[in-house]
């Protein structure tokens, strides 16, 4: 987690680019940083990614990338300043796995239950998120 947090944390400083020149810039920096600071496997050859999705589908499943309004809100929810639905959540290949359902949450009220896939939001299929983009669609609107 902590190693995921600093790879986070080190691709936002690079957001604030200029729009034209933001997506190559990011993509090129977010190389740089898997192939200096990434501990675990690759797989594939980094280089030839040609999309910031791309690279991440290189890394476990825990490695994300966050726009500077995802990661906001990431920070947000770990500093316990956006309230949930009442679940702990793992992720499954067909989506969000409930694995847990706290009793004062809405998820119990609307009888949410361990076990309950979440396999979409809004009609958006959770199926290839991460558990992190998930989360953030499940406290959005």
């Amino acid at each position: 987690m902590k190693r995921l947090f600093t790879i986070i944390l080190t691709l936002l400083l690079f957001i604030v680019l200029p729009p034209d020149t933001q997506a190559a810039s990011t993509l090129e920096e977010i190389k740089e940083i898997v192939k200096s600071e990434y501990v675990g496997d690759i797989k594939g050859n980094i280089d030839n990614a040609r999309t910031i999705d791309e690279a991440i589908k290189m890394l476990d499943p825990y490695s994300a990338y966050f726009t500077a309004e995802q990661y906001e809100d990431f920070l947000n929810s770990l500093e316990l300043k956006q309230v949930g639905i009442g679940v702990i959540i793992q992720k499954h290949e067909k989506g969000i796995l409930i694995t847990d359902v706290l009793k004062d949450g809405s998820a119990y009220e609307n009888g949410l239950e361990a076990g309950d896939i979440i396999t979409k939001v809004d009609s958006i299929p959770l199926k290839d998120k991460s558990l992190e983009e998930g989360q953030l669609m499940i406290l959005g609107e």
